[in-house]
């Protein structure tokens, strides 16, 4: 069987995507990878087909940073799609040529829907965060605000009538390109109507099941650690070389401050005593270690392996660093910007395994009172009671059999 499986983001929102095509190969699969140029290189070294998309989501991400506002985010989105469109289009629909099965992450659904339409391929959504509304949790676009359960839903509509709108033009480009009615669809009505299966590649200690969800949505369980196991020698030694740090990571969240946002590190750590290891991502920070020692900077880190030997853990709240940091065992601060990330917060303090309060807010005091919580023994412990319940989490395992069920039905 060919199995196309379809993905745009940073690298948090690639892998997932690249675990579930490993799942797919190792049950004997053909699979094609279309994903944007920051992820084409990783999927090749990883032996896959792939489709590249050519587009850059760096600017936007760091515009949002810059400004934070929804407004000049939605302007920027609308320049992306302008240049980078009809790419997009082209990639996709040659990606899923000849596919029996299209496996779609969340940024290329409203695509795959119109191409599957065309097509006849059986759609199967992969998600790294839930995208089905419901009553029993916090709806993650409403930010810090917190809306009353009987709301929620409602909220959800409301949400939903904005993303098509907003993606209006994506939708309308690809369906003439494909001959299809020249219509706009709700994405999330169009995946009820035709029961899509939501695979949520999530863990269900961190994010258990709503009872008001129907039965083709699933929480699959977080995929197993696999892939590159090593670290860098200097980093290695590094962490030998004292007791365990404090992490410090924002991955694809350019922060608009870096010098200003090191500092604060630095001194929050001064003050807490601990050191600090600092992974710069997308962000512009001077790499090396520190004149003291006692605090370290890398482009990237190896989190499997580098979040064990760490005290707590600071970010931005995506779903995969929330979930590789609590498989480590450690507690987190997260500071989130926008998207799902204030719902893994909630999920987060819920749970009694970290703090979580909006990036803009972030100050020398907060990040200080927010991680003499976390270091907390009893907050220490309740980590590591949580990564045991979610030891030997394999969602890949459920997201295969799914796609080969939806095959042969």
């Amino acid at each position: 069987m060919r199995i196309a499986v379809l993905s745009l983001g940073s690298r948090g929102d690639f892998e997932p995507n690249l675990a579930a095509a490993e799942e797919f190969r190792s049950r004997g699969h053909q699979v094609v990878l279309t994903t944007n140029t920051v992820n084409v290189a990783r999927a090749q070294g990883a032996g896959f087909e792939t489709c590249e998309i050519p587009a850059d989501l760096t600017r936007i991400l760091r515009e949002f940073m810059a400004s934070r506002s929804l407004v000049k985010f939605g302007v920027e989105m609308a320049r992306f799609e302008a240049e980078y469109g009809f790419a997009i289009d082209e990639a996709l629909i040659a990606g899923c040529s000849g596919a029996d099965v299209v496996v779609s992450s969340p940024m290329t659904l409203v695509r795959a829907q119109s191409i599957t339409e065309w097509g006849g391929q059986p759609l199967v959504a992969n998600l790294p965060y839930p995208l089905e509304r419901s009553s029993e949790f916090h709806p993650s676009f409403m930010g810090e605000f917190n809306v009353p359960t009987v709301l929620r839903r409602p909220a959800y509509s409301v949400f939903e009538q904005v993303h098509t709108f907003s993606n209006r033009s994506a939708i309308r480009g690809i369906r003439r390109r494909l001959g299809l009615s020249d219509s706009v669809p709700n994405t999330f009505a169009r995946m009820r109507s035709n029961r899509t299966p939501h695979v949520l590649l999530t863990s269900p200690t961190l994010f258990p099941k709503p009872s008001d969800w129907p039965d083709y949505c699933s929480i699959a369980g977080m995929p197993a650690t696999w892939g590159d196991t090593t670290i860098d020698d200097d980093l290695e030694s590094w962490l030998a070389d004292g007791d365990r740090p404090v992490f410090f990571g924002f991955g694809s969240m350019s922060v608009p401050d870096p010098a200003g946002l090191l500092d604060l590190i630095e001194g929050v750590s001064t003050d807490l005593g601990v050191r600090a290891l600092v992974g710069a991502g997308w962000t512009d920070l001077p790499l090396g270690v520190s004149e003291d020692k006692r605090v370290l900077v890398a482009r990237s880190v190896n989190y499997s392996q580098v979040l064990p030997q760490c005290r707590a853990a600071v970010h931005h709240g995506g779903s995969g660093t929330t979930h590789d940091v609590a498989r480590a065992g450690i507690p987190a601060v997260l500071t989130f910007v926008g998207g799902d990330q204030p719902l893994w917060g909630h999920q987060v303090e819920k749970l009694g395994i970290g703090v979580a309060f909006p990036f803009r807010k972030i100050s020398h005091g907060r990040l200080h009172q927010a991680l003499c919580t976390v270091l907390m023994p009893g907050v220490q412990n309740r980590a590591r009671e949580v990564a045991h319940e979610m030891a030997g989490e394999n969602g890949t395992v459920q997201l295969g059999d799914t796609v080969e069920a939806l095959a042969v039905a």
